[in-house]
């Protein structure tokens, strides 16, 4: 996570040309503002400690972008640009970037036109701001957490498998509420009273030396880093999986439990109400899929270089 007070380096993109930050810029009056009409993705670029210092990768470009592209059929918008030119913007981005540091981008498809009606049919615009964000430790990564008071937002409400703004103002107000009562972060639970997810995050717990984490039916993101974990766990690590409900009692006598996303990878849970959970620190099993999973995403394993798309130097 981002600390206060640091000031991170750059780089935007709007329609793959390159911006100075303050210029780029959609109509106050677009329905991308007034609607927060918006799809978006972020990703991370990693430095490839098999290839050398100075190669940067980004993690499963191809399938963050699928997604995009199936949350922007979801609310409706006209079509997208083509896979292949996104692509070449984000690694454009990166590439504006320089250096070889860890990085974090997001993309954005936006409802672009000044008119700003609810069912406007505008252009699709589409926004990249990257920056340059070195991975944190996963000891500073622990989080304490409360049950939300809020409840996830359903399939019968608005569907969460859209990776759209709206969706997340009722994660943010999780956040603010967690914070607000002394916690880091929160989980939350979805109208049948079981566990969704994090704010921002997808959630896992090991019990008994099974790796569960909530199925797609309990109103969760479809995250790629879940998916990745689920692979990494199952293949590499030979743990058996599990996604299905998962009751509070489940979660509160677990042996460990974590979230996960893209932004900040693995977050173990130390605890939830005040009670510890894997003795208050990341857990054996959490810090082994950690290791792992930073391992592929920096090339290490040479199985899951399919995940990766190489960023080269400008000029290269």
């Amino acid at each position: 996570m981002k600390e206060k007070g640091v000031v991170e380096q750059t780089v935007v993109s709007l329609n793959g040309r390159i911006e100075q930050p303050g210029a780029a810029s959609v109509a106050i009056s677009s329905p991308a503002v007034a609607f927060g009409l918006s799809v978006f993705e972020t990703l991370r670029g990693y430095r490839q400690t098999a290839a050398g210092s100075e190669s940067i990768a980004l993690f499963r470009v191809g399938d963050h972008l699928k997604r995009l592209a199936r949350s922007a059929e979801m609310m409706r918008f006209p079509p997208l640009p083509p896979e292949s030119q996104m692509s070449r913007w984000l690694v454009e981005a990166a590439q504006a970037l320089g250096g070889n540091e860890d990085c974090h981008l997001r993309i954005t498809a936006l409802l672009s036109g000044e008119h700003g009606r609810l069912l406007d049919d505008s252009p699709v615009a589409i926004a990249i701001v990257a920056a340059r964000r070195p991975e944190p430790d996963l000891g500073s990564r622990v989080r304490r957490c409360h049950l939300s008071p809020w409840v996830r937002i359903s399939r019968q409400v608005m569907p969460p498998l859209i990776k759209c703004a709206p969706n997340y103002h009722n994660s943010r107000l999780a956040l603010l509420t967690a914070r607000e009562s002394g916690f880091d972060s929160a989980v939350m639970l979805n109208a049948a009273g079981n566990v969704a997810e994090g704010p921002v995050a997808n959630l896992f717990l090991i019990r008994e030396g099974r790796l569960v984490t909530p199925d797609l039916e309990s109103d969760i993101l479809d995250g790629i880093t879940r998916d990745s974990l689920l692979s990494i766990a199952a293949r590499d690590l030979n743990l058996a999986c599990e996604e299905r409900p998962v009751d509070v009692a489940t979660l509160r006598t677990a042996d460990e439990a974590f979230f996960s996303s893209t932004g900040a990878g693995i977050e173990p849970i130390s605890s939830l109400d005040g009670k510890p959970l894997s003795a208050g620190a990341p857990g054996p099993v959490t810090r082994l899929l950690a290791d792992r999973y930073g391992d592929v995403c920096r090339g290490a394993v040479q199985d899951w270089g399919c995940w990766l798309m190489s960023v080269n130097s400008p000029g290269a």
